[in-house]
């Protein structure tokens, strides 16, 4: 038998397919990577990451401008290797967008199938939220990819799946390396428990006392910032969270400021209309209505993910960026492409009742999801500009 032949055969079903969103990936990312300009906030993080490779002393640089460090240590890591230091930032933040894609496409399968996660994939590969900001020297793709994998952690503590002291371990890792990267990590932490609620586990003691022990594995981790006598350089900072007046005051919150929110409502929304793109945001609201219609837990969970944070962000933040919604970017993805599957099964139905494609094979009409993906997608071809 010919080597070659045998090596393919051996291949798991659907490898092609991953090998073929992985490209999609690398290319949107990497392609003229360096044809963006470098703005303020990537001058920042790169400088701060020159200053910690020289002297490994300023490992808690960032903390002068209330700024968690993980981001620009990978980037002290990489900056040997290349003589352009944006570059090496900003492949920190496409390696971490493809830790996402793994989460992403890991979850999908967990949730829905393979033919999901692999859609999934495809979305996430081309979807303008995340390929514009997993091109840039910036913290928010990093903080995307943990909430990916405390999604997915979490979700297999919730169904039963695992629920080793090691899964926990994972989960607590996840949780303090998120906080480390950026404040709004916070807004992630809360999913172990929405997902233990919509999944009926917790009624089990156990579970409640090895979270705990995630939860103080994330706490260890996050201990040497708070300790680590770098002192808040810049008037106005906070350690913790970097610009207080960035949030409503609680005096604010209680007199329920109904302009401001209704303004960061209608903000949001627009930054979602322009980085999901319509067709990725018709699929969503199908989805939204759906769920709503017939509940599953599996949806709920991910909206809850897709949602919590995002709502959060409305009713607290007296000023954000659209970068702040990126970790929203995954679950949506994820709810696209289980959406885009069970359509493209109704399209599958309905031409199977036209008279002239009644006898056809129903296997035959295997075109039907592939070419749905693609129109989805269509939207997305904008990679010429980058």
């Amino acid at each position: 038998m010919n080597a070659d032949k045998f090596y393919f055969r051996t291949l798991p079903p659907g490898a092609g397919l991953a090998a073929t969103v992985v490209l999609m990936f690398g290319f949107a990312r990497l392609w003229n990577l360096g044809i963006l300009p470098v703005f303020s906030d990537e001058a920042i993080y790169i400088h701060w990451a020159q200053l910690i490779a020289d002297d490994p002393n300023r490992l808690f640089l960032p903390r002068v401008d209330g700024k968690q460090p993980l981001f620009m240590w990978l980037n002290a890591l990489f900056l040997p290797g290349f003589d352009d230091p944006a570059a090496s930032g900003r492949l920190v933040s496409v390696l971490a967008g493809f830790f996402t894609l793994a989460g992403v496409a890991l979850i999908a399968r967990r949730l829905f199938s393979a033919p999901v996660a692999l859609a999934a994939g495809a979305i996430y590969a081309l979807c303008p939220f995340a390929v514009f900001f997993d091109r840039l020297a910036v913290v928010d793709s990093l903080l995307c990819a943990f909430g990916a994998w405390i999604a997915y952690y979490a979700l297999k503590i919730a169904q039963g799946s695992d629920r080793s002291l090691k899964c926990f371990l994972a989960l607590g890792a996840f949780m303090g390396l998120a906080f480390l990267t950026k404040a709004p990590a916070l807004l992630l932490w809360p999913l172990p428990v929405f997902f233990l609620l919509a999944y009926g586990a917790y009624k089990e003691r156990i579970v409640w006392a090895r979270l705990a022990v995630a939860v103080l594995i994330a706490c260890l981790l996050i201990l040497p910032y708070i300790f680590s006598g770098q002192g808040v350089g810049v008037l106005g900072r906070d350690f913790l969270f970097h610009k207080k007046d960035y949030f409503l005051s609680p005096g604010e919150l209680l007199a329920f400021p109904w302009r401001i929110w209704i303004r960061n409502l209608v903000v949001t929304l627009n930054f979602y209309l322009g980085y999901m793109t319509m067709p990725v945001l018709a699929l969503l609201a199908y989805e939204f209505f759906s769920t709503l219609r017939r509940p599953d837990r599996d949806r709920t969970a991910l909206w809850v993910w897709a949602l919590f944070p995002a709502l959060c962000i409305v009713v607290l933040a007296n000023g954000f960026f659209s970068r702040y919604f990126l970790l929203t970017v995954p679950p949506l993805t994820i709810l696209a492409a289980a959406a885009a599957f069970r359509l493209s099964g109704q399209i599958k139905t309905w031409l199977a009742k036209i008279p002239a494609v009644r006898s056809t094979d129903p296997k035959k009409l295997y075109w039907v999801y592939p070419l749905f993906l693609v129109l989805i997608l269509s939207d997305a071809f904008f990679l010429s500009m980058i």
